[in-house]
């Protein structure tokens, strides 16, 4: 096989498409890799036989991609992030759900402070973020 052979999918070990072509390279190279590297771990002899070859039967299908479709799409609305940090459990989320927002609560025993405040949020107050987003609230418990 020459170089010229390489080029045409058809030539190569009889393939009729260029994917069943480069399979067949991929499954080559492998097996050449397994051989070799069986050889430099043990002294084991090399098959004497070549690896099966596959072959691919032509498609009836067409292979043409349908046209790409133009679809528009809207920017999600974005909102700043309240501060609700210090205020009660049940305002934060109120403030949150009146931006927009989701809320997520995770409780944290914090010796020393009133159970039910918020301790930490994230995002931080004042990023922008997409309107519907989750805000995690870490509360006191």
């Amino acid at each position: 096989m020459n170089s010229r052979d390489l080029n045409s999918p058809r030539r190569l070990i009889g393939l009729r498409t260029l994917a069943g072509a480069i399979g067949a390279i991929v499954l080559a190279a492998g097996a050449f890799a397994v051989i070799r590297g069986a050889a430099n771990d043990s002294p084991s002899p090399t098959p004497s036989t070549p690896p099966p070859t596959t072959t691919t039967a032509p498609s009836t299908t067409s292979t043409v991609p349908d046209p790409p479709t133009t679809t528009t799409t809207r920017r999600a609305e974005r909102v700043s992030v309240p501060t609700v940090v210090g205020i009660a459990r049940d305002d934060a989320i109120t403030q949150l759900a009146g931006a927009g927002l989701e809320s997520r609560v995770q409780t944290l025993p914090s010796p020393g402070t009133p159970a039910g405040f918020v301790l930490s949020q994230s995002p931080l107050p004042g990023v922008e973020i997409g309107k519907g987003s989750t805000v995690v609230l870490v509360v006191s418990g």
